[in-house]
């Protein structure tokens, strides 16, 4: 697939983290959808990302190290983008009993 071809491509870039930049696996990615702070310490990021020859939703949580950087945590789900809309629907459905 081209960077023509490719529907994530036009007018998306990479945001660094908030430590130290990552290695990028592909041109432009990861791309950080949203963050909000979890705790003082804590963030939770979501952000597509390219993987394999496919692109995946990575909704992870951000901690700081000792030195103020953040590092991404064990706790997470990463996906394939062809299951966004299942989980978009279950969140919908547990926002509306919350």
């Amino acid at each position: 697939m081209t960077a023509a071809e490719d529907p994530l491509a036009p007018g998306l870039r990479s945001e660094q983290s908030p430590g130290r930049p990552r290695k990028q696996q592909a041109s432009g990615f990861p791309v950080v959808i949203a963050e909000w702070p979890r705790s003082r310490r804590e963030l939770v990021r979501v952000a597509i990302d390219h993987y394999q020859g496919g692109y995946t939703i990575d909704l992870r949580s951000w901690s700081r190290d000792a030195s103020g950087v953040y590092r991404p945590g064990r706790q997470g789900l990463t996906l394939a983008v062809s299951h966004i809309p299942k989980v978009a629907e279950a969140l919908q459905k547990a926002l509306s009993r919350a």
